[in-house]
């Protein structure tokens, strides 16, 4: 078990440490995993004494994987950060940090952290001493500079601070690592956007929900057509994690809404291009708050109840018409005024979003059972 320093911090309902450690905790726990790993080089480069970066131990350090989300290495970034490094370490020179900024890492299991002192946020953070524990979510390049460069004995080890999380779910994960990249590193979103499925995702619930609101943000038809931000990515106004959280929410009910994946996902194609049909002045108005995450969860919340009546009409539960003509009640019971941002939705929401959620899917509800009454 490795002892490492740490701060305790909560954002909102999410839990990190801001933690020290040294390069040989480093080495010993953070796994270094990429999609793809194509560095070319020479067999000169890799033997020779002079080359700053040692090459011959990072071809053994580096693996790949298909369900990792790390762009590449980049040769010549990894050489100017070792050549940074090296620079920092010259006693001749102004000294200067090697890594100032925190990198991010993330456990592969929950860690124990023992507050020290009258503030239950500073304490102790405790790291079981395995290979690979952690993986990096940000400064991949920076730590493996750090493994592989050459420096003198004489400069001894030093200290890298870290962000370190041990409770994020994969889709919080790659979205993290998505936002990070895209916003502030300018990496190319289609890359991001084309790493779906389990290559993301290994949970299968997960898998499903991100290929449907990858289908639905890109089908011309659909309400949600460009209006999901995928992987933090794009103008769309509905986070991705929002819609497929609800999604899986759906999908985990017991007994099971849907006989098979592929039923689960024609349907809710259908079914939110029905509702862009009922409710087709909220959609396209830029008054409305229906593109928001409090009423994407409702709408998720009543399926079990619209697929219910669907199958008392014998109807095949894919059949748009069939599912046009169970909702279309909504068109006159509750209408695209119910989410107009400066009436009756402003009255209502003024409660948790959860809460908000569940109030409009019980309306919904009410609709259709006073239509088949």
């Amino acid at each position: 078990m490795i002892t490492v320093p740490a701060l305790k911090v909560r954002q909102f309902r999410m839990e990190f440490y801001q933690a020290i450690l040294s390069s040989e905790d480093v080495a010993k726990m953070v796994e270094f995993v990429v999609l793809e790993h194509h560095l070319r080089i020479g067999k000169k480069a890799r033997k020779s004494k002079e080359a700053e970066v040692n090459w011959e131990l990072l071809e053994k350090l580096v693996k790949t994987g298909d369900t990792a989300y790390q762009r590449p290495l980049i040769k010549k970034k990894l050489e100017s950060l070792v050549q940074y490094y090296q620079e920092c370490a010259e006693e001749e020179r102004v000294p200067l940090p090697a890594i100032p900024g925190a990198v991010i890492l993330v456990s592969s299991q929950k860690l124990e952290f023992v507050s020290a002192g009258n503030n239950p946020n500073l304490g102790l953070l405790q790291i079981p001493e395995q290979e690979g524990i952690l993986h990096s979510l940000d400064g991949q390049h920076r730590l493996v500079a750090l493994r592989t460069a050459r420096f003198p004995r004489e400069t001894g080890d030093f200290q890298v601070p870290a962000v370190i999380f041990d409770s994020l779910e994969s889709r919080q994960e790659v979205e993290m690592f998505a936002t990070i990249n895209c916003k502030q590193t300018k990496l190319k979103s289609s890359l991001l956007v084309n790493l779906s499925g389990k290559r993301l995702y290994s949970n299968a619930r997960e898998v499903i929900a991100h290929e449907l609101a990858r289908r639905l943000n890109s089908m011309e038809g659909s309400p949600l057509y460009g209006e999901i931000k995928m992987l933090g990515v794009g103008k769309g106004k509905i986070s991705q994690s929002s819609f497929t959280s609800a999604v899986i929410e759906l999908l985990r009910k017991e007994p099971s809404v849907f006989k098979n994946d592929s039923e689960a996902q024609e349907f809710l194609i259908a079914y939110f291009k029905q509702l862009g049909r009922i409710f087709q002045e909220a959609w396209s108005g830029r008054k409305y708050q229906i593109k928001g995450a409090i009423a994407i969860r409702a709408f998720v919340l009543v399926v079990p109840e619209v697929v219910d009546r669907l199958r008392k009409e014998r109807a095949e539960i894919t059949d748009a018409i069939a599912i046009r003509r169970v909702i279309e009640v909504w068109d006159t019971r509750i209408s695209s005024e119910r989410f107009r941002t400066d009436g009756e939705w402003q009255r209502k929401l003024l409660m948790s979003a959860r809460k908000s959620s569940e109030l409009l899917a019980r309306e919904l509800i009410e609709a259709l059972k006073a239509e088949e009454a």
